[in-house]
């Protein structure tokens, strides 16, 4: 029995359907009267009823095996044995297994939902047609860019929409699916309804009833209920979403979204030591939150006059609506002859930033490696705020009063 199977994959395997009939994967033509001589005396035909298996040149809508009677077949697409053709695929439809059936001289193909092949244990006694049944996909509708000027309007004020695919079973049974990405977008939450979804956004917090996900939204789809629509609070842009301190990771471009104050102070009472870029070109969005607890170490190379909890702030960077708070900063220079400029939020900030309704309140120590002339360093400018700037920085609603400088040559 292994070496009649073994045959029958064998002599599948060679075959090809073309435009012109069966031809081998030698030079020899087999006809099928050569097959059905064989003993290969049953035809399958999987009819893919709108599918296709492959693509290009090698797209077929129509599958064949030659089998024995009483001899199970193979499903196509089965993995490793290539001559089961490529997995059927149509756009917009899971496949749903193959069934008996009918078809129309219109191509309508009427389904006996009693006879669903089951490739594990049913034989072939003679030729037959299996149809492959589609079910259409599940899919997720989400509203997102919500304006509160529109609310009114017959989508609430969301004013975009973006689909989602959730993968099923042959059984039509949803499966677990992930937060669902909206392109340029970053959710901050899912609802299931527009108003508290409306309220998240306008409150810049999250709301009870916010979606987890993942999820298995397997009552929310049937046969006669193919989406669902929920509601998104999504800010625009490419966002890490802070909620706790574990949230918090700051790069060159990471742009950060605060949902709740960040308090980074460790269980045993010290500021926890974190990275700030050297120049920063991302955008932290604060919505009236703090980040707090922290300290950020500054040493200068010689020739980097430079120095803050940033060194730089580029054109594109943008810091609004937040505060810095019981921070230290401790920076130290190492050159004599060169001009520093040390600024408690950065030494210098690029024509085009933009610093709105931000408040600074901690300890910037510094330890200079020039010496005192006439009670004063010459070669070091302090500013609460940023040591340099070019014209066009955009500077408003903010607050520096809470710096306070000590010098650890006076002060160890």
């Amino acid at each position: 029995m292994k070496f009649k199977h073994f045959r029958l994959i064998l002599i599948a395997a060679c075959l090809l359907l073309t435009a012109g009939g069966l031809a081998a994967c030698r030079q020899d033509v087999l006809t099928l009267e050569d097959i059905r001589g064989m003993g290969y005396d049953c035809t399958v035909i999987f009819d893919l009823a709108g599918g296709t298996s492959g693509s290009g040149d090698r797209a077929r809508s129509e599958l064949h095996q030659y089998v024995k009677s009483g001899s199970p077949i193979v499903k196509p697409g089965t993995e490793g044995q290539t001559f089961s053709g490529e997995v059927p695929v149509r756009a917009g439809y899971t496949l749903g297994g193959y069934y008996r059936g009918t078809k129309a001289e219109d191509g309508t193909v009427t389904y006996d939902m009693t006879e669903k092949w089951d490739f594990s244990k049913d034989k072939v006694t003679e030729d037959l047609t299996l149809y492959a049944y589609w079910r259409q996909n599940y899919e997720i509708v989400i509203h997102y860019d919500y304006d509160a000027a529109e609310a009114s309007s017959a989508d609430h004020g969301f004013r975009k929409t973006h689909s989602v695919t959730v993968q099923q079973t042959e059984e039509g049974v949803a499966l677990s699916t992930a937060s669902p990405a909206i392109p340029g977008y970053t959710a901050v939450g899912y609802y299931e309804d527009y108003a508290t979804a409306a309220a998240a956004e306008s409150d810049k917090a999250d709301k009870s009833g916010k979606l987890e996900f993942p999820l298995t939204p397997t009552d929310r789809f049937s046969e006669t209920s193919l989406s669902w629509e929920i509601w998104a609070y999504a800010v625009e842009g490419d966002f890490v979403v802070v909620r706790k301190a574990s949230d918090f990771s700051l790069f060159a471009g990471t742009n950060l979204y605060l949902l709740n104050d960040v308090d980074l102070m460790q269980e045993d009472g010290s500021k926890k030591e974190v990275s700030f870029p050297d120049t920063y070109i991302g955008k932290i969005y604060g919505n009236g939150h703090s980040i707090s607890g922290f300290k950020v170490e500054r040493t200068s190379a010689r020739t980097d006059d430079y120095l803050g909890l940033f060194k730089r702030l580029s054109a594109t960077a943008v810091i609004e609506d937040v505060t810095f708070e019981n921070f230290e900063l401790e920076v130290t220079t190492r050159g004599t002859t060169f001009r520093y400029h040390i600024g408690a939020l950065a030494g210098r900030a690029n024509e085009g930033a933009t610093v709105k309704n931000v408040t600074l309140c901690g300890t910037v120590y510094y330890t200079l490696a020039e010496d005192k002339e006439e009670g004063e360093y010459q070669n070091t400018e302090f500013s609460s705020s940023i040591g340099e700037r070019e014209s066009g920085v955009i500077e408003e609603g903010c607050d520096w009063s809470g710096v306070t400088f000590v010098d650890r040559k006076e002060t160890p």
